[in-house]
């Protein structure tokens, strides 16, 4: 096995990497992706099990639809939208799986009718699950657009722990938000966070990769 180099860690080098990596072209825009464009799912998914539990559903068949056929349903599409992802440019896919992602979460408010048919809330939550994985996709391939060459994971690790911090707390604002709006104020909030993420989507510009950058950058500018 190679012996692959390696870097003294220290909190100041990384503060300094965190800084300097918001400092290419278009990294404010790609940060309010990292924070928004799966904002609604996450809201939306806070939400999910409560109003199962509303709608008369037992834990058991709870935890076999959102643990078990949801993530299946899910698996299948996150593998292919990393088939298509490779097939089509990244602001269509981009857009594609936000619009998706969109249409997902407005399928939970089959939830909202309070019918507890097992069948339409089956589908509706299977749809949900399906259409939601493949933004994470498309996202995590963005992610590895944006990393260096000389970082790749440190870069990477940023962005998906940015992202995945605010998706957590958006967990969290959701359950709090359906305290005061209820269930259905939730579910508008949410539909109304992912056609936020489909126009970020329609903005988005394939800029060039921070490695392709490094030869311009400024004197003394270091990572």
């Amino acid at each position: 096995e190679p012996a692959w180099p390696t870097v003294t860690a220290s909190v100041t080098r990384l503060f300094r990497h965190f800084w300097a990596f918001w400092q290419y072209p278009g990294r404010y825009y790609w940060l309010a992706v990292l924070l928004l464009y799966s904002t609604g799912s996450s809201l939306a998914y806070a939400v999910l099990i409560p109003m199962l539990v509303d709608a008369g559903w037992a834990l058991d068949r709870i935890g076999l639809l959102v643990n078990i056929i949801g993530p299946i349903t899910g698996v299948l599409s996150a593998m292919a939208a990393g088939w298509v992802i490779n097939r089509i440019d990244r602001r269509t896919a981009m857009i594609g799986a936000a619009v998706l992602q969109m249409a997902g979460i407005m399928m939970l408010a089959l939830l909202l009718t309070g019918s507890g048919d097992g069948i339409a809330v089956m589908v509706s939550v299977a749809v949900y699950y399906l259409f939601y994985n493949p933004a994470a996709v498309v996202l995590a391939t963005l992610m590895m657009d944006q990393v260096s060459a000389e970082s790749p994971a440190t870069d990477y690790a940023l962005q998906f722990g940015v992202h995945q911090f605010f998706a957590l707390g958006m967990i969290s604002a959701g359950a709090l938000l359906a305290e005061r709006l209820g269930y259905s104020g939730v579910i508008v909030t949410a539909t109304l966070a992912a056609v936020l993420a489909v126009m970020l989507s329609l903005r988005y510009r394939d800029h060039a990769r921070p490695a392709e950058q490094a030869a311009s950058r400024p004197a003394g500018f270091s990572p």
